[in-house]
C-alpha cells in the first residue's frame, strides 16, 4: 500500500498533465483495487481459494504493468486529447509567498494527527461483526465468502448485498501478502493508507480550484483537515466515517473515491484529459464497485450528472457518452445487483 502504488501509478499515468507523487499514488491504488475486483468476482462464483485468487491478482497486475510499460516505451512520449497546457507552476506566488510553507506545515500536521489517532486508537463497533469478520474468516479458512462471518457455518449461497463488492476479501488478500492478521490490516494499516490518500485527492482538487496559487491550495487542504478533526457533529458525514471506520468500503467510497471522481471531472471539464486519464477513470469506477454496493450505484449517478451538465452547457454529446462509458462496470454490476434483489 506504499511503494507499489507509486511504482505502478508512474507506469499507468504516463502522458498525463497532472503526473506527480499524489496522482501516481492514487492511480496505482485504484489499479490495485480495480484489478482485484475484476479477478475476484469470477473466483467467488467458481468457489476458488483465497490463495488462488491472490495468485491470479498478482499475476494479472504484473502482466498489465508489462503491457503498459511496453506501450509507454513505444507510444507515450507526450500528448493528450487536446487540452489546456499547464506549466506546472511558474506563478509569481510560487516564488515569493512566505506563508506557503507555514500553511503546508499546519495542513500536514492536521492530516498526520488524524492518521495517528485512527491508527493508535482503533475504533471498534458492531460493524466489525461482518466487515472485519468476513476478512478474518476468508484469511483463516483460505476461502472466498464460503462461511458465515456471524456464525462460522458454511453458507449455501452468498449475501446478495455484499457479494458484488468484496472489499473484505481485499483486506484478506493483503493480509495474506504481508503475513499480518486481517483484523490488524483493517484497523491499523488501512487508516494509515486511506486517510492520507483522501487528502492527496483534496490537494489535487485544490490545484484545480486555485491554479498557480499554492498558498491557497495549502489553505484549502488545511480547511478540509480541520473540518475532518471536528467532524463528530454527525456519525454519518464522510470525514468522520473515513477516520473512524476506514476498514469499511463505504468509508473509502465517501472519503476517497467520490472526491477522486470529482477531481477527474474537473480535469475533464478543463480539457486536459489524455488517454491514460481515461484509463484512470475506468480504474476508479471499477474500484467503486469493489468497496460498496453504493459505489456501484453512485458511480453511475455521478457520471450521469456530469454527462447531463456537459450536454446542457457545452452540447458535448461525445464527451458525455465517453464519461458514461467509463462507468460501464457500474452499469453492468448495477443491473446484476438489481436482479439479485
Amino acid at each position: 500500500m506504499g511503494a507499489f502504488p507509486v511504482f505502478s501509478g508512474k507506469i499507468i499515468t504516463a502522458g498525463s498533465k497532472d503526473r506527480g507523487i499524489f496522482f501516481d499514488y492514487l492511480s496505482g491504488l485504484f489499479f490495485m483495487m480495480a484489478v482485484f475486483q475484476a479477478v475476484t468476482l469470477p473466483c467467488i462464483y467458481f468457489d476458488t481459494s483465497l490463495n488462488f485468487d491472490l495468485a491470479v491478482w498478482l499475476g494479472a497486475m504484473a502482466a498489465l504493468l508489462l503491457v503498459f510499460a511496453a506501450c509507454n516505451r513505444n507510444k507515450v512520449r507526450t500528448g493528450t486529447d487536446g487540452g489546456t497546457k499547464f506549466t506546472g507552476g511558474e506563478g509569481t506566488e510560487r516564488k515569493a509567498d512566505p506563508r506557503f510553507p507555514v500553511f503546508v506545515a499546519f495542513a500536514l500536521a492536521a492530516v498526520l494527527f488524524q492518521t495517528y489517532m485512527a491508527v493508535r486508537y482503533a475504533h471498534y463497533d458492531e460493524d466489525d461483526a461482518y466487515y472485519v469478520a468476513m476478512a478474518t474468516t476468508a484469511w483463516s479458512t483460505d476461502s472466498l465468502m464460503r462461511f458465515n462471518p456471524y456464525t462460522g457455518a458454511e453458507m449455501a449461497g452468498f449475501y446478495s448485498r455484499y457479494v458484488l463488492s468484496p472489499f473484505s476479501l481485499f483486506v484478506a488478500a493483503e493480509a495474506k501478502i504481508t503475513g499480518v492478521h486481517a483484523a490488524i490490516v483493517a484497523h491499523t494499516f488501512y487508516p494509515g493508507c486511506y486517510i492520507p490518500a483522501s487528502y492527496m485527492v483534496y490537494a489535487l482538487i485544490g490545484k484545480k480550484l486555485f491554479p498557480e496559487k499554492r498558498t491557497n491550495q495549502a489553505k484549502f487542504v488545511l480547511l478540509i483537515a480541520v473540518m475532518g478533526i471536528f467532524s463528530l457533529w454527525s456519525r454519518r458525514n464522510q470525514m468522520f466515517f473515513l477516520i473512524s471506520k476506514t476498514w469499511q468500503g463505504k468509508a473509502v467510497l465517501a472519503g476517497l473515491l467520490l472526491p477522486a471522481m470529482f477531481f477527474l471531472m474537473m480535469k475533464h471539464w478543463e480539457g486536459s484529459f489524455c488517454r491514460r486519464d481515461w484509463m484512470v477513470c475506468v480504474l476508479l469506477t471499477l474500484s467503486m464497485t469493489l468497496v460498496s454496493s453504493m459505489g456501484i450505484m453512485l458511480g453511475v449517478i455521478m457520471a450521469g450528472i456530469y454527462a447531463i451538465i456537459r450536454i446542457a452547457i457545452r452540447r458535448d454529446f461525445r464527451g458525455a457518452l465517453k464519461i458514461l462509458l467509463t462507468a460501464l462496470p457500474n452499469i453492468i454490476l448495477g443491473a446484476i445487483y438489481t436482479m439479485a434483489f
